[in-house]
Formats: C-alpha cells, sequence, structure tokens
C-alpha cells in the first residue's frame, strides 16, 4: 500500500501564494500583523490599522531575499561575525578554521607569516621525475 507523502514546507517556501506574495512573505506578514493587531486591541481604529499595516509590511521586508539570504539571515550573520571578531582578534589562527587536524592545534604551530622564512613551493619543485611504477608481481 502507498504511503501518503508529507509535504515539506521549508522546500516550498519560494512557491507563490498570492500575486506578488511567496509563502516566506505571507507568514512575514502574519508573524508582523497579527501580534501587532492584537497588542493594540485598545487604540482607536486607524491608529490599530496603521500600525497593523506598517508591522506587516517590516514583516514582508525582513523576508525578502537580498543576495540569497533574507534579511533576518544577513543580520544575524553579520552579529555573529562582529561577536566573533570582538572575541578572537582580527588575527586567523590554525584554531579559528573549521577542519583543522588536532596535531596542528595542540602545540605551538601558528599561521605563517607573509613574506617570512618559509615560502610556497614555485614551479620547478612541482615538476619533478615521476616515480617508475613496480611491475613486480605480487604472490
Amino acid at each position: 500500500m502507498p504511503y501518503r507523502q508529507l509535504e515539506e514546507l521549508g522546500a516550498r517556501r519560494h512557491e507563490k501564494v498570492a500575486l506578488y506574495l511567496t509563502f516566506e512573505n505571507a507568514v512575514g506578514l502574519i508573524v508582523g500583523a497579527l501580534p501587532a493587531y492584537l497588542a493594540l486591541a485598545a487604540a482607536p481604529g486607524f491608529v490599530r490599522i496603521l500600525l497593523t499595516l506598517v508591522c506587516g509590511g517590516l514583516g514582508i521586508i525582513c523576508t525578502l531575499d537580498a543576495a540569497g539570504l533574507p534579511l533576518y539571515t544577513r543580520l544575524l550573520w553579520r552579529v555573529r561575525g562582529l561577536v566573533r571578531m570582538r572575541t578572537r582578534g582580527m588575527l586567523i589562527v590554525p584554531e579559528t578554521l573549521m577542519g583543522t587536524p588536532h596535531r596542528a592545534t595542540s602545540g605551538q604551530v601558528r599561521a605563517l607569516r607573509v613574506g617570512g622564512a618559509v615560502r610556497l613551493a614555485g614551479e620547478p619543485a612541482l615538476r619533478c621525475a615521476p616515480t617508475p611504477i613496480p611491475t613486480e608481481e605480487i604472490s
């Protein structure tokens, strides 16, 4: 018996639900407008409608993609980067890089200074004679 596959709303967030409104924008509209509408229950009608529209517009603006990232995600990464620079400084050391082997971070190993004593290998070092492949039979 075949099963009914559940829809993944995260994968469909860029589908249009209205003329210029995607699913993600509609969620931003609801998240922005509904709390404002409920919080302003005692406000006069015109002020309540105006502030609800402004908060709904801010919800839509927060979910717009700018260069592939929504504004809230871009802001979150910007704050994360600033906090990281304040706590660890501007110098990049092996401990701050992801995937650094443990042996490199456990000793006194540090990043190399540009123009220092250690230099990159040039073209001649890369052109070495090929090593012969042994043709012996493995028994």
